[in-house]
């Protein structure tokens, strides 16, 4: 059982404590709370992500939560499943209607702070993250592990 008490605890914990990237933190979260088994050096991939992909580009808590929403929901290639599709459309359309963008120059403008960096993304892309796969859960490849919350 999963001694933290949700998803964003988890990436709280490696955003903060760990000193991870927004994606990072967000995949490496998502790796813990579902009990993924990610391949660790698989999860340092997230790594270029952070920082809008270092541009100020695609959000990388968003991305880092699309890589999660993948292990998740994809059991071998994208372009096989068609649920991979319908789950991450409905994650960034629900992003962009809460966030008013997926752009991390845009994110970091209305919610970065000097003393807590990019967390107040960070936990919202987990928490929206959770409400996705609980939606669409039904449809879930890997399903051995449901959070004590529910």
């Amino acid at each position: 059982m999963n001694e933290r008490t949700s998803l964003q605890q988890c990436c709280r914990t490696y955003y903060r404590d760990r000193d991870m990237n927004c994606a990072e933190a967000v995949i490496l979260g998502a790796d813990q709370w579902y009990e993924l088994h990610l391949d660790p050096q698989s999860l340092r991939t997230a790594a270029g992500f952070g920082g809008g992909l270092s541009i100020g580009s695609v959000c990388g808590a968003l991305s880092g939560a699309v890589m999660a929403l993948g292990a998740l929901f994809v059991r071998e290639k994208a372009h096989e499943e068609e649920t991979i599709k319908t789950v991450t459309a409905a994650y960034l359309e629900e992003a962009q209607r809460r966030f008013g963008s997926l752009m991390c120059i845009d994110l970091k403008a209305s919610m970065h702070t000097e003393e807590d960096g990019c967390l107040a993304v960070v936990l919202a892309a987990a928490g929206l993250l959770e409400e996705i796969v609980q939606k669409y859960d039904h449809l879930r490849i890997i399903r051995e592990h449901v959070p004590a919350s529910e």
